[in-house]
């Protein structure tokens, strides 16, 4: 029986340390995470957006940087041009639309892991099943002694 209120003594101790725990650690990274996740995935949707729907907008910005870059030295003209026709370019927009569903993709990962971060913050942590805390001895009937 003392050994049952041990095993009892050290799961109490267990739950106290659980709550105590740096889970609010936990929880700060995920939302970090979470944070970033959203800031990249708008950026690759502001920059898809921008190449899809105005594409006006998006080649003077793109002759605005080459031609910053070409002035400052370094690149060539014929960089500048091979940037801007990339830029430009179809593969780019495919490449940035890919990009921002894998971003959604993983911000709504990352938005629901988050969420259960946040409800197990706020409930009691479970203990870990251990028999001996279950165990009863067994009550048999008396021997009787064998006869000779």
């Amino acid at each position: 029986m003392d050994a049952r209120l041990h095993l009892l003594a050290q799961a109490t101790q267990f739950r106290e340390i659980a709550q105590t725990a740096g889970n609010t650690q936990v929880v700060q990274k995920e939302t970090l995470i979470t944070a970033g996740l959203a800031a990249l995935t708008f950026a690759a949707f502001a920059g898809w957006f921008l190449m899809a729907r105005r594409p006006r907008q998006w080649g003077e910005w793109v002759e605005h940087e080459n031609d910053f870059w070409h002035g400052k030295g370094f690149i060539s003209v014929a960089l500048a041009e091979k940037l801007k026709r990339w830029e430009k370019g179809r593969t780019l927009r495919l490449l940035a639309a890919v990009t921002t569903c894998i971003g959604l993709i993983g911000f709504a990962l990352s938005l629901m892991n988050w969420i259960q971060m946040m409800k197990l913050q706020h409930q009691k942590p479970r203990m870990p099943y251990n028999p001996a805390l279950h165990w009863k001895p067994r009550q048999t009937a008396p021997t009787q002694p064998k006869p000779k």
